[in-house]
């Protein structure tokens, strides 16, 4: 629910700020916290994903440990994030830029000090912490907004304020006075200091590779065209949360029921074509009538960032499932750490060559083009995984058939009501949708029949 609040919450903010700053103002909101966003998870390391998997009695022990022996590591992070603020971010005053380092490593801490506080059950403090967070974070982002004249400056500052209480709140009530009840030894700490290791690398790895447009186009667009950019290239709200809820239901599921390959993979097939049902009438909603969407939305400001939008919403579809999910549950760890490096590395390649070509609708399609080939991957891997052929992994044919019926209605839908005012249009096609998604839902042979799971190799 806290999630839910503060993603909903990110999003009107990102709206009104949209519409009611000049595109240059709001590029610049935009390209400082994006850094800030980065920054933040730069520097934690993998520190709060590691802190979930320990022992509650040897959390604190361990996790003072693995930072003490690696604090030339977190220097050295410092040192890169204090490179990264300052030299993205020129045009901003240098006080700025030092308060922006300052609200990076307090976001920072608070993720491990936040996860800390999870593993000891404690979860409704920080549930109202951050839901207290989140309206503050709204009224401090309105109350910036509405001042003349707007000062980026003086919303860093409020906001690093605001970081700082939540922080020292959380950590005095509930984590000053924790002490382990074991020492971790040795052997133990080596173990978890390799683990630590992997978390880190590819938590950094995902960050990058989930905002490698925007760092790529940092430094090449202007605050401008970086706002035009980033309006057409936000991931809709909600759409991580529903593919990570997925994917931890299956990794839970297997692991509680100690499934075997067939009933992992059949899982599997429900719950990509449970997803499919939403994702895919919602891509064809939004394709078909993205541009009266921008022209409402946005009161006419941003129908640049319509083609960026068009590319950016191909990444929908395939979001039907979480694709790490099979090889969480062979404890293949190694191969989603290798996925991550493919991804990434094909869609830095992608926005050198797509950027020559197509400015920065190529940034926009790289990052399609090394989603897919990252989903690939994994796909492949998860099917040797489960002893199955790739052609199996996914059911295919059904999600095919999905796929075709509701462009073939949507787009039919969208005939028939073009003549009609822009708010028609809209209520016309988000009607289409929802139908689409309730009759799909409730086919039973599609929706909740048995599934054929595909040929063992």
């Amino acid at each position: 629910m806290a999630r839910i609040t503060q993603v909903s919450i990110t999003f009107f903010i990102f709206w009104l700020y949209a519409v009611e700053l000049d595109k240059n103002w709001y590029g610049i909101y935009q390209k400082v916290f994006v850094i800030a966003g980065l920054s933040s998870s730069l520097l934690s390391l993998g520190l709060p994903v590691l802190i979930g998997s320990l022992p509650v009695s040897m959390a604190r022990s361990l996790t003072s440990a693995i930072f003490k022996n690696n604090l030339k590591i977190y220097l050295l992070a410092f040192g890169a994030l204090v490179i990264f603020i300052m030299a993205s971010l020129p045009f901003l005053p240098l006080a700025t830029r030092i308060l922006l380092v300052f609200l990076s490593v307090i976001n920072a801490v608070y993720t491990v000090v936040e996860m800390t506080v999870i593993k000891l059950g404690k979860d409704t403090r920080v549930f109202f912490s951050n839901m207290l967070y989140s309206f503050l974070f709204f009224a401090i982002h309105l109350g910036v907004l509405y001042r003349t004249p707007f000062s980026i400056s003086l919303l860093v500052l409020l906001l690093s304020l605001l970081s700082l209480l939540r922080l020292g709140w959380l950590f005095f009530r509930n984590v000053f006075r924790v002490t382990s009840t074991e020492q971790a030894g040795v052997d133990i700490l080596r173990v978890y200091h390799r683990q630590w290791i992997y978390l880190s690398l590819n938590e950094t790895l995902e960050n990058f590779s989930k905002h490698i447009d925007k760092i790529f186009l940092l430094w090449l667009l202007s605050a401008s065209a970086f706002a035009i950019y980033f309006n057409g290239a936000y991931e809709i709200p909600l759409l991580s949360i529903l593919v990570s809820v997925s994917g931890t239901f299956l990794t839970v599921q297997a692991k509680q029921q100690e499934m075997d390959n067939a009933g992992i993979l059949s899982l599997f097939y429900k719950s990509s074509l449970l997803l499919s049902i939403v994702l895919f009438p919602l891509f064809f909603f939004l394709q078909l009538n993205a541009h009266v969407i921008f022209d409402v939305l946005f009161r006419g400001k941003y129908n640049a960032s319509v083609p960026v939008f068009l590319i950016s919403s191909w990444i929908i579809p395939l979001r039907i499932a979480n694709y790490t999910a099979i090889l969480q549950t062979k404890l293949k760890s190694e191969l989603i750490f290798r996925g991550s490096i493919i991804g990434l590395a094909v869609k830095i390649i992608a926005c050198i060559l797509f950027y020559s070509f197509w400015n920065a609708n190529g940034v926009a399609m790289a990052v399609v083009v090394g989603t897919l080939v990252q989903i690939s991957f994994y796909l492949v891997h998860s099917a040797d995984a489960l002893q199955v052929k790739p052609a199996d992994i996914l059911p295919f044919n059904k999600l095919a058939f999905c796929f075709v019926t509701c462009a073939i209605i949507s787009v039919l839908v969208k005939w028939a009501v073009m003549t009609l005012d822009t708010t028609s249009q809209i209520i016309s096609g988000m009607l289409c949708m929802i139908v689409l998604a309730t009759g799909f839902y409730f086919v039973r042979k599609y929706a909740s029949g048995p599934v054929e799971t595909g040929s063992t190799k």
